[in-house]
C-alpha cells in the first residue's frame, strides 16, 4: 500500500454483519495489495439460507424474522438457488387464491443456478454486474461452498461511506 491510501478503519452495520476496515477503491481507501477492494471485505458473511423442500411459507417467515430480501436456497448441502421476499410474496398469494391448504417448496419458485463470485472478486466487476443485469444479490463462495451474500444494500451502503469519506473537492477559482 502507498503513502496516498492510508488504512482507514470503517464499520457496516446490519442486521447480521459487522465488517471492519471497507473501501472501494478511491483515494484514501484501503485496498488489498493489489489496490482493489474483493467482495470478501463488503459482503454479508454466512448468510441464512433455506433447505429447497421447505414450504414457501416457512422460507417468508425466516425472511421477516431475520429483516432479509435474499434466501440463499440449498439441497443436499449444495447451493442450488436464489430466492426473493418478492417471489415469495406472489407465490404465496397465487397459492392462497387457488388453494389455501396447498404447501409449494421453495424449489418450485427460486431461480435455479443463481449467480455467483469468488471471495476474491473485486466490488467493483460486481457492482457492474448488478448493475447492467438487474441483480438484486450476489452469493459469494469459496472453494465452490456459500460464504456470503452480496445485496444492493451492501454496495448502496459501501458507496454511502466512500462518498461521506471523499475528500472535499478543491475550491474552484472564481
Amino acid at each position: 500500500m502507498n503513502a496516498s491510501c492510508p488504512t482507514i478503519p470503517y464499520t457496516v452495520f446490519g442486521p447480521r454483519v459487522t465488517i471492519a476496515k471497507f473501501a472501494l477503491a478511491g483515494p484514501g481507501r484501503e485496498r488489498d495489495r493489489a489496490g482493489v477492494t474483493r467482495v470478501a471485505q463488503v459482503m454479508t458473511p454466512f448468510p441464512y439460507a433455506v433447505g429447497a423442500h421447505e414450504d414457501l411459507r416457512t422460507a417468508h417467515a425466516m425472511m421477516r424474522t431475520h429483516g432479509i430480501r435474499h434466501l440463499p436456497v440449498m439441497r443436499d448441502g449444495e447451493l442450488v438457488g436464489i430466492v426473493s421476499a418478492r417471489e415469495l410474496e406472489v407465490a404465496i398469494e397465487l397459492v392462497a387464491e387457488r388453494d389455501p391448504e396447498v404447501q409449494l417448496p421453495v424449489w418450485a419458485v427460486c431461480k435455479p443456478d443463481p449467480y455467483t463470485v469468488d471471495l476474491e472478486t473485486p466490488i467493483a466487476d460486481v457492482a457492474d454486474a448488478m448493475a447492467n443485469n438487474q441483480i438484486g444479490s450476489v452469493l459469494v463462495t469459496r472453494k465452490g461452498k456459500l460464504a456470503g451474500i452480496i445485496t444492493t444494500v451492501d454496495i448502496c451502503r459501501a458507496f454511502a461511506d466512500l462518498v461521506r469519506k471523499a475528500p472535499p473537492p478543491p475550491d474552484e477559482p472564481a
